[in-house]
């Protein structure tokens, strides 16, 4: 049947053994929270530890004018090989970039992004061995912009 009620007995907490219950497994999302624009966390330019990861190599707010944007992807904290990341613009049209796959080095490059709010997106998906399901797929993201 299908659920129409849930009742909490209690409230979750951040460590809440119920509640990591039920993200365990669940895709990873890199997000911010910025008023009415999209920010990037702490405007910084290192790793915070997801399972999939994408980084910049400089800082997109200080990125010099005509310079390319250079993103790093990791998995696991390692630089993931073969990944397809995307660039996208936030404003405007809907636009859907061109895939670029990272190299050895888990590196991409576009062209400098200009003006705007951006994101970056990354799919990896791999087989697994589980009664209900063929493959683990995690999404990532890393928004920015004006």
């Amino acid at each position: 049947g299908d659920v129409v009620d849930v009742v909490a007995q209690q409230e979750p907490a951040a460590d809440h053994e119920v509640l990591q219950g039920l993200v365990q497994g669940m895709a990873d999302m890199d997000g911010a929270v910025g008023v009415g624009r999209a920010v990037m966390q702490h405007k910084q330019r290192r790793a915070i530890g997801l399972t999939l990861e994408i980084t910049p190599e400089v800082n997109p707010y200080a990125l010099p004018p005509g310079a390319p944007l250079v993103l790093r992807v990791d998995w696991h904290g390692r630089p993931l090989a073969g990944a397809s990341v995307v660039l996208e613009p936030l404003d405007g049209a809907v636009a859907h970039g061109t895939p670029v796959i990272t190299d050895a080095a888990g590196r991409v490059r576009f062209p400098h992004p200009g003006p705007g709010r951006w994101r970056a997106n990354v799919v990896w998906t791999q087989p697994i061995t589980h009664p209900r399901a063929e493959f683990d797929t995690v999404f990532s993201s890393l928004t920015f912009g004006d």
